[in-house]
């Protein structure tokens, strides 16, 4: 789990189009971006094993990655990125 909003600040509308140029950036570099600012464990029912929280920059190998922006009233939107060779 990672998010790239943490890392940009609030871009209003133009946050999904740089999220997703980031998202792709990283599938390719097989590189995870930390969740900035994260003080709290993010758990269900008290227990955080369901959750791999990225706290610090890392690689990875990855496939495919997927991205979501949930905005101001309702503007939402998650698209798949895969890796193509």
């Amino acid at each position: 789990l990672m998010a790239f909003k943490s890392n940009l600040g609030h871009t209003g509308h133009a946050s999904f189009s740089l999220e997703s140029v980031l998202a792709i950036k990283a599938l390719y570099e097989n590189r995870l971006s930390p969740i900035r600012n994260l003080e709290e464990e993010i758990t269900i029912d008290g227990k955080s094993k369901y959750f791999d929280v990225v706290k610090e920059e890392r690689e990875n190998e990855l496939s495919s990655i997927m991205q979501s922006s949930f905005g101001f009233v309702g503007f939402t939107a998650s698209v798949l990125f895969k890796k193509v060779i």
